[in-house]
């Protein structure tokens, strides 16, 4: 669930622990460090929130696709090789798509995804 808050967390304690030291290195009086913990304390939530909406425009949201060999191989998404059309949609929880193929061809890649859990679908309707 908090997943997707993990990498704009890694960025911003990177960054945040870069400009401390380098901070620290130039100002070298116990005053100007403090002010700089400070600081980095209160600006921690807004700028992690900034490196999460960065990093979010990037990996989530909508994805257009000629065909199945043009989706990037990131083991999360099967769709059928004969899709076309895809429409892609990403978000923290996810994704969902919207493709066009042809009835027979979904029918065939549904079964051969069934017959790769029997336990699950041992009472299924051919009809839905």
């Amino acid at each position: 669930m908090l997943a997707p808050l993990v990498l704009p967390f890694q960025i911003t304690i990177a960054v945040f622990a870069v400009l401390w030291c380098l901070g620290a290195i130039t100002l070298r009086t116990p005053k100007r460090i403090v002010w700089l913990s400070i600081a980095a304390v209160i600006l921690f939530i807004p700028s992690c929130t900034g490196i999460m909406a960065v990093v979010d425009s990037q990996r989530y949201g909508r994805f257009d696709y000629a065909d199945a060999s043009d989706i990037p191989n990131d083991g999360n998404i099967e769709l059928p090789v004969k899709a076309a059309d895809i429409t892609l949609y990403r978000n923290g929880a996810g994704h969902y798509a919207k493709f066009t193929i042809d009835t027979q061809s979904l029918q065939s890649w549904i079964e051969e995804r069934r017959s790769l859990r029997l336990d699950l679908n041992q009472h299924h309707d051919d009809d839905e």
